[in-house]
């Protein structure tokens, strides 16, 4: 198997290492990598650099790598993570029915069905800044929280490099018909050289093509680029609104965790 230079989030990680990751991975994932990220494809351009080390084993270049003041940011894409057509890939019918509405239910609670995208990782030098519960369902206020700490020229540096990055990961989908289901952006901010700061696509195991199923793919793919969009409109607000918006966010953020602190009152009643 060829190797090829293409970034990487943790998920599913089970070796870490300074400049790279091993991530366990599905059949479904390998086979992507292999059908449409290889040198060549335009998604090859959009992805983490990797290498296929086996049939179920990733090697992933991190695109934190040697920075020394880094955040990571992990935005699961889109306003549907699954369907029931896509849960039957994997799943009987019944698991895969049950899995597509447990999964509905969740893109609700977090705010994907209305946002478009939540927020489903955040790590400052390593470590995590909050449960994923609340970057979840506060994920425009950690995402502003994140930008507007960066000083000087940071923000807009980062900014241009994410919706940049965006644009390019839409044209590839559009290039090679092809769309996924709860797939992710990762962001690596530098906040010592902004200008080194990278966004790219990870989290390629559901997957769709116009040529497989034209409905589906239509579905997947007004999702994923309207999620997408929706992460680009985010971030300019904040480069062009940034202490307003970060103070709605913050607003927003305790009337969130007020009602989850009613909530767990109630369940400590029965």
């Amino acid at each position: 198997m060829p190797k090829h230079l293409a970034a990487a989030g943790h998920v599913n990680a089970i070796d870490m290492h300074e400049d790279y990751i091993l991530k366990k991975a599905s059949d479904s994932e390998i086979l992507a990598y292999q059908l449409f990220c290889f040198k060549g494809h335009p998604l090859n351009h959009v992805v983490a650099n990797f290498e296929i080390v086996n049939y179920n084993l990733l090697k992933l270049t991190r695109i934190d790598a040697r920075m020394q003041n880094a955040s990571l940011m992990d935005i699961k894409i889109g306003y549907q993570s699954t369907s029931y057509q896509e849960a039957q890939k994997d799943k009987q019918p019944l698991q895969a029915l049950v899995k597509a509405g447990r999964m509905k239910c969740l893109d609700s609670f977090y705010g994907s069905t209305v946002r478009g995208y939540r927020l489903e990782g955040y790590t400052k030098n390593g470590s995590p800044v909050a449960a994923k519960s609340n970057l979840a369902g506060c994920s425009k206020y950690y995402i502003a929280k994140e930008l507007t700490s960066l000083t000087g020229d940071g923000l807009k540096i980062v900014v241009n490099i994410v919706t940049k990055a965006i644009n390019e990961i839409i044209s590839a989908l559009a290039e090679q018909q092809i769309a996924f289901f709860s797939s992710s952006l990762l962001i690596a901010v530098d906040h010592d050289t902004p200008e080194k700061s990278q966004a790219k696509l990870i989290d390629l195991a559901h997957y769709v093509t116009h040529a497989d199923n034209q409905t589906e793919y239509e579905r997947a793919e007004k999702s994923m680029t309207k999620g997408l969009l929706e992460i680009s409109s985010t971030f300019s607000a904040i480069l062009n609104n940034k202490e307003p918006l970060l103070m709605f966010q913050q607003q927003q953020k305790n009337r969130q965790e007020d009602a989850s602190t009613s909530m767990d009152l109630t369940h400590s009643y029965h």
